[in-house]
C-alpha cells in the first residue's frame, strides 16, 4: 500500500478545505495532512502509512470532496483534461475573453494536445465576438459578460466541423467603467457540445491576475466534469 495519498481538487481555498475537513481530523492526523492551493486548484497529501486514524480520515476527506476531486494523481487540470480527450478521442476549441489565452496556454503545455485542440481564440472586443463567434448583437447590447454571451461564444466555436466540445469564458477581472455596479470577478463559463450548452456563473475574488487564473482553472474543471459524466470505460479501448 502507498504510504501517501494525493488528491487534486478544484473550487475551494485552503481555508475552506481546512474548515471542511476539520471534523475528520484528530490532532495526530492533522499533522499528517499537507494542503497546497493556488487559484482554487489544490493538492491534498495525506500520510497514511501504518496509521488507522489517518486512513479513516483519508476516506472521510475523499467523501467530503467527491464533487471537487478531479484526479487521484498529481496532475494539472490541463493534463487531466488531456487524459479524457485522448481516451474519448474528442476535439475541443476555446473562446476566451477574460482569461486572455490562459486556458489555451494551459492546454498547449501538455505534450500531444495538438491531436485534440483545434483552436484557441482570444475574442476580446464585442465586434470580434459578433463577427468571429456569431454572438448576436442583442446579446452584446447591454454587456458581453452574460450567460447568453458565454453560451453563444461556445456555440459559435461548434461551427467548426472538427470541434466536438467548446469552452468559453467572459467576465470582469477589474472594474468596468461602463457597468460600475457589476461585481469585479463576475465570470460566465460556457461548456457546449452539439446537444447541450451549460453556462456556469461564478464570482471570483483576488487580484486581476488571480481572477483570470481562477476563471481559466474553472473552465478546465467544468469540461473535465462533463466528460467524466459522459465517460463509460466499456465504450473505449484500454
Amino acid at each position: 500500500m502507498e504510504d501517501r495519498l494525493k488528491v487534486k481538487l478544484f473550487g475551494l481555498t485552503e481555508k475552506e478545505i481546512k474548515s471542511k475537513i476539520s471534523g475528520a481530523l484528530t490532532s495526530d492526523t492533522a499533522e499528517k495532512i499537507i494542503i497546497n492551493e493556488q487559484n482554487l486548484d489544490a493538492c491534498i497529501t495525506i500520510d497514511i502509512a501504518d496509521n488507522v486514524q489517518s486512513r479513516i480520515a483519508a476516506r472521510e476527506i475523499l467523501t467530503c470532496f467527491e464533487q471537487n476531486i478531479y484526479s487521484d494523481r498529481e496532475l494539472t487540470l490541463a493534463e487531466r483534461l488531456s487524459d479524457y480527450l485522448s481516451l474519448m478521442n474528442i476535439k475541443i476549441s476555446v473562446a476566451e475573453s477574460i482569461t486572455g489565452g490562459l486556458i489555451t496556454s494551459s492546454l498547449v503545455s501538455v505534450p500531444g494536445i495538438s491531436k485534440y485542440l483545434i483552436e484557441g481564440i482570444v475574442s476580446y472586443s464585442n465586434s470580434s465576438k459578433h463577427i468571429r463567434l456569431n454572438v448576436s448583437n442583442e446579446a452584446l447590447k447591454e454587456t458581453a459578460v452574460s450567460e447568453k454571451a458565454a453560451a453563444q461564444m461556445a456555440e459559435g466555436l461548434l461551427l467548426q466541423v472538427d470541434t466536438d466540445y467548446a469552452i468559453s469564458a467572459t467576465g470582469y477581472a477589474s472594474p468596468d467603467k461602463d457597468n460600475p455596479f457589476l461585481p469585479v470577478g463576475l465570470t460566465y463559463i460556457g461548456i457546449a457540445d452539439r446537444n447541450r450548452t451549460e453556462v456556469y456563473k461564478r464570482e471570483f475574488s483576488g487580484t486581476r491576475d488571480e481572477i483570470r487564473h481562477k476563471a481559466a482553472n474553472a473552465a478546465l474543471f467544468y469540461l473535465i466534469k462533463k466528460l467524466r459524466a459522459n465517460f463509460d470505460p466499456n465504450d473505449y479501448d484500454n
